[in-house]
């Protein structure tokens, strides 16, 4: 993970201040030099500026830690991966530190392009891919991704409903609040991922209480098992609002994950070239439990999603139905691409306009496998 990469990094222990700016500036000009020099002379550039080649964006618990370790076991010697890493989530969250009114969202592409640039410099010639993914909590803030790179792909990760909850909802660490059902009604973890935003909801998660609760029930109103189905909704409907403006992204289930990469998102959306022994080390590290953290023995991973379904208590189901549902049937009506008219829920013809195309909560870490960044 980028913390390891920061931890053993022994100037990291000296901070200090930087225009990044100016730094960024000076280290584009530095890199076209570079590039003009290597024309001249047929030198081989080090560090060479890597433009990113893919996204990955994600609902949480659904299998993206998967999709970081499958792009890194399909070229470990060419793909540098980030994954979660803290600088490109700080820019993306920036505006929530000032507020949107006070925010420059010009300013905002620009330091997120330049500090892509800055992590994408490579020293090591066979490296020849960048791949970020990005804390769900990144995906909505997708729209200032698409700006910056209106023409690099991405991927949007989601899940069954009732699966992702139970997976936050049923971690067992953290302790636990009283409520209705999970583990036989003896409550929820409190430090459950979804429920973070509770206490600083969104502008958007209040818009989408009025439209999907009903009743005139408000944000207080809600239960923990609602609020969790809120939060999820809210980063699904940021990924359907910029997918539906889109040419660019894919939507990809959970269900048979590592097929679907291998079969047509790599190749064919990320020009990832796979042959049988790329596939192969995919499929073997998709046996693994995607987010150990030793280098000695993976715990093996086990298919779950029966047990979470078989587990789901009504409350959950009622929750998911509520904010979820909706959602979950446009993703999987419009899986590798199309749009929606936000306006009546129709799907439209993927179609999209010139000047489209120019066009959160707690950061949350997870324990990702080797070769991540």
């Amino acid at each position: 993970m980028f913390r390891d990469l920061v931890g053993r990094s022994p100037d990291c222990q000296h901070k200090f201040t930087l225009d990044l700016h100016s730094i960024v500036t000076q280290t584009r000009k530095h890199d076209e030099q570079m590039i003009l020099s290597a024309a001249d002379d047929d030198a081989i550039i080090t560090p060479k500026p890597l433009a990113p080649s893919g996204f990955v964006f994600h609902e949480s618990r659904c299998g993206s830690t998967l999709v970081a370790n499958a792009l890194v076991a399909s070229n470990p010697p060419s793909h540098r991966v980030y994954s979660e890493s803290t600088p490109p989530i700080n820019v993306l969250n920036a505006c929530k530190h000032v507020g949107s009114s006070h925010c420059d969202e010009n300013k905002q592409v620009h330091l997120f392009r330049d500090v892509i640039y800055m992590m994408s410099r490579s020293n090591d010639g066979r490296e020849n891919k960048t791949f970020f993914k990005i804390q769900s909590a990144g995906t909505k803030s997708i729209s200032v991704f698409r700006k910056a790179f209106p023409s690099i792909p991405w991927v949007f990760v989601y899940r069954d409903p009732v699966q992702v909850m139970m997976s936050h909802l049923d971690a067992g660490n953290g302790g636990w609040q009283q409520t209705g059902g999970v583990r036989g009604g003896g409550g929820v973890p409190k430090n459950a991922n979804c429920l973070r935003s509770k206490k600083s909801p969104t502008e958007d998660m209040y818009d989408l209480v009025e439209k999907f609760a009903g009743g005139g029930r408000k944000m207080k109103d809600l239960t923990l098992m609602e609020h969790c189905a809120l939060h999820l909704a809210s980063i699904c409907e940021s990924a359907i609002s910029e997918q539906s403006k889109s040419s660019t992204g894919v939507m990809i289930n959970y269900v048979d994950l590592i097929s679907i990469l291998i079969s047509d998102v790599f190749p064919n959306h990320f020009k990832i070239p796979l042959n049988h022994i790329d596939e192969q080390r995919i499929k073997d590290i998709s046996t693994k439990y995607s987010k150990a953290r030793t280098n000695v023995k993976k715990e093996e991973w086990h298919e779950d999603s029966d047990k979470k379904d078989q587990k789901a208590s009504q409350e959950i189901k009622d929750a998911a139905k509520m904010f979820l549902e909706s959602g979950y049937n446009w993703l999987e009506n419009n899986r590798g691409g199309g749009g929606r008219d936000l306006d009546d829920g129709e799907v439209d013809d993927g179609e999209v306009d010139d000047d489209e195309m120019d066009e959160g909560e707690e950061i949350e870490e997870e324990n990702n496998g080797d070769g991540e960044v």
